[in-house]
């Protein structure tokens, strides 16, 4: 599994492989048809992790995310419990 957390900059281009590569390009992604998935961020934020679906939730950027709220195994009284006691101003946990 490609993860790819962009962080506060960065973004996907995809282009004709006879393209030039836009400026600060560190990953390409070559697909069928002659195109390409290029992946930029000039200031270097953005992370990108090559990782089984069970590793997933080892990445530490991931791993500090708050709990989805769609699965079958989400509650929100256990939800509503966890916020106890947590600034509204930390994101790690509430964005």
């Amino acid at each position: 599994m490609l993860v790819i957390h962009l962080r506060m900059t960065g973004g996907f281009a995809l282009i004709s492989q006879s393209d030039a590569l836009p400026r600060h390009t560190h990953l390409v992604l070559a697909l069928s048809g002659r195109k390409i998935l290029v992946f930029s961020d000039q200031r270097h934020f953005a992370r990108a992790y090559l990782v089984s679906s069970d590793e997933f939730s080892q990445i530490p950027t991931f791993a500090k995310l708050a709990p989805e709220p769609f699965p079958e195994t989400f509650r929100f009284r256990e939800f509503t419990e966890k916020l106890q006691g947590v600034p509204a101003t930390d994101q790690g946990f509430s964005a």
